[in-house]
């Protein structure tokens, strides 16, 4: 459906795809929330979005800041103003170089994995950013990754891109915190089941959108900043 009749709340969730993302829309429809579904490709989306009521999708390139700010007016047009913002868009996948070391990296690797990780996050955020700070809330949720917090010797572009979005989070944090926005970084360390094994190496893709609804839930005298996700056999 294209539309929010009842006046649901909003959540935009870009990068969405068969694991975590589809977890994480199915969660917050059964929230109450009329979603926003963003991938570069228009084929899982909008067959997801024809499953989910109040649901529309959207093809978005995050490394063109044109085509993102084109999409989020569309969508302030179609549903309404954002409460929740989930960027899960990430580099690691999309560029052949995102798991190379120094050697193998290229400066073209680099700039995609910065563009796709740290711009298209800033810019997908301030699409919402002035409609939350009016509203007095809000919640922006930023999913990080192991290389958000330290460098592997295999992921030169990747884990750069990735602190450079974890310092950009902090930055609107400590920025929009005293205005009613809550900005959280969530790191995932480890591998999402999204074949649906049920094997305890992989991180449950509902499980981890129910901590993530939580996290836009919380008070805001006990706002998260960075949660770590990992399942238990996990070493770290």
């Amino acid at each position: 459906m294209a539309s929010n009749p009842n006046n649901k709340p909003v959540c935009v969730i870009i990068g969405v795809g068969s694991g975590n993302g589809a977890a994480n829309a199915q969660k917050f429809s059964k929230e109450g929330y009329a979603l926003a579904l963003i991938s570069r490709s228009m084929g899982f989306i909008s067959e997801l979005a024809d499953q989910i009521e109040d649901t529309k999708a959207y093809s978005c390139d995050v490394m063109d800041t044109g085509n993102i700010k084109s999409v989020f007016e569309q969508i302030k047009e179609d549903l309404g103003t954002v409460e929740v913002l989930i960027y899960s868009a990430s580099s690691r996948f999309k560029a052949q170089g995102s798991k190379g070391d120094i050697e193998v990296a290229t400066e073209e690797d680099m700039e995609r994995a910065w563009r796709i990780d740290t711009l298209g996050c800033m810019a997908s955020c301030k699409q919402v950013i002035p409609d939350m700070v009016e509203k007095g809330k809000g919640s922006l949720i930023i999913l990080g990754a192991t290389g958000s917090l330290r460098g592997g010797a295999n992921f030169a572009a990747f884990a750069s891109a990735k602190n450079a979005q974890r310092a950009l989070a902090e930055s609107m944090a400590r920025h929009l915190g005293p205005k009613g926005v809550h900005v959280s970084l969530v790191i995932i360390d480890g591998s999402i089941d999204e074949k649906r094994t049920g094997e305890d190496i992989w991180i449950k893709a509902e499980e981890l959108s129910n901590t993530l609804h939580f996290i836009s839930q919380q008070d805001k005298s006990a706002w998260t900043f960075q949660m770590d996700i990992r399942p238990f056999v996990e070493k770290w």
